[in-house]
């Protein structure tokens, strides 16, 4: 009886479209990491916000500085920060290519390469101390340094996926692994036999709820561009829109990519002075994508990346990203810019580094994806104030309460997983209570 309440509640559901009135916080300082590259993506998430309770709030960072720590947390929407005093790698530095995320539980897990390998930590909840950390685990060990991974959570099943990349074997150098029992045990294979060194990879986890990959391919021969990979429930492939972009990528190696209504992939890049979105529904692989460049700068050219960084919020898709206001790298400016999906277009860039001590802003970063019940989407970045002087900043995007972020779409996929057991009906209710209040 229950289920058919649902389903006679969703017919009532009317769509509207609203216009984008968001807002801009004021910075907060969060912490001194005194390490150059602190908060960098490219294109690792480092944040994290409880499905939950949005005003809980975990980031993590590379550090050498005082007190130690690689984590930091805020349980009141990023008003207040405190240091975990946890250090996840357990030495005081940790590379700058950490990655990390959290799942229904509130958990956060977190890796990062330390040597010739790849390290996983998991804080259990609340993740407030150093004490809440499980044992420091090793997910895969390379034959050569400084190999990379990004880990993200699967919806469906909380199921802990690790991509990882080593130049050592071009034939192996794109690697998955997972784990269902907290990083305790993997089952890992060739997510890509790129067959080529100079490859970026980044992971895409709710294309219908599955993990995709996307990889980079940054050599000066084919192929070149970016390809993705989608898991079939034993091996990733490549289907027949996987090529997203070809064609030389030059020095600019950040890029960022999410998805929007569970379906809708979008994946953004700088090539030069131009920053550029590609996107498509997913469409069981076929269709081709559709693109347009988000915004333009004459100083952004050669190595000096745009720095791309995103966060999805029902049918939203947010972008942050680092823009020079003239040839000084010390002139860069974080922006950030919406596409909303209700009208499937973009809005203003606007400044969000507007604290006085914003200058020489870069690699903004965010949570891969929050919920709808959140009122706003959160940022991090550096500035950089001096030698060894890098400051974490936090701002807030206030969303509009009225802007749609809740798709039929999602309802129904909700629905889904209410009728197999994943999902409750108060989270099917509230997704539906969301909708109304949004569509008045």
């Amino acid at each position: 009886m229950k289920k058919i309440t649902i389903l006679i509640l969703i017919t009532l559901i009317a769509f509207s479209g609203k216009s984008n009135a968001d807002t801009i916080g004021t910075p907060v300082k969060v912490f001194a990491a005194k390490q150059t590259l602190a908060t960098l993506a490219i294109p690792r998430w480092k944040g994290f916000m409880s499905p939950s309770d949005p005003d809980y709030l975990r980031f993590s960072f590379a550090n050498w500085g005082t007190p130690a720590t690689h984590m930091v947390y805020s349980n009141d929407g990023g008003a207040t920060w405190n240091s975990a005093n946890a250090l996840l790698s357990g030495e005081l530095t940790v590379d700058y290519h950490i990655s990390a995320a959290g799942d229904n539980s509130g958990n956060f897990y977190a890796t990062m390469p330390i040597t010739n390998s790849i390290g996983f930590r998991k804080v259990n909840f609340p993740a407030q101390q150093s004490s809440d950390m499980d044992p420091l685990r090793t997910v895969i060990t390379v034959g050569g340094s400084n190999p990379r991974s990004n880990v993200m959570i699967q919806p469906n099943n909380q199921r802990i996926w690790v991509f990882t990349r080593a130049s050592t074997i071009p034939s192996e150098n794109v690697r998955y692994h997972y784990s269902d029992n907290g990083g305790q045990s993997w089952t890992s294979g060739i997510a890509d036999a790129t067959h080529a060194d100079e490859v970026r990879i980044g992971s895409m986890p709710y294309i219908n709820g599955n993990p995709a990959l996307v990889v980079a391919y940054m050599s000066s021969t084919p192929p070149q561009g970016y390809k993705y990979y989608m898991w079939n429930g034993s091996q990733f492939v490549a289907e027949d829109d996987a090529v997203i972009y070809s064609g030389p990528l030059g020095l600019m190696r950040a890029f960022t990519h999410n998805v929007t209504d569970g379906t809708r992939m979008h994946l953004v890049f700088g090539l030069d002075t131009e920053l550029h979105h590609y996107w498509k529904e997913y469409n069981n692989g076929q269709g081709t994508w559709n693109s347009q460049i988000i915004d333009t700068s004459p100083y952004n050219t050669g190595s000096i990346d745009w720095e791309t960084s995103s966060c999805v919020r029902g049918s939203d898709f947010f972008v942050f990203y680092s823009k020079n206001t003239n040839s000084s790298a010390t002139s860069s400016e974080i922006y950030y810019n919406k596409w909303s999906g209700a009208t499937q277009s973009w809005a203003t860039p606007q400044v969000i580094s507007t604290h006085p001590e914003n200058t020489d802003n870069h690699h903004p970063n965010s949570a891969m994806q929050v919920p709808v019940t959140s009122d706003y989407i959160p940022v991090w970045w550096y500035s950089h104030l001096g030698s060894s002087n890098e400051q974490i900043y936090f701002n807030k995007i206030v969303v509009d309460s009225t802007v749609q972020s809740v798709s039929r779409g999602e309802i129904d996929r909700k629905i889904k997983d209410f009728k197999e057991g994943t999902a409750s009906e108060q989270e099917v209710l509230d997704l539906i209570n969301m909708y109304n209040s949004q569509n008045p």
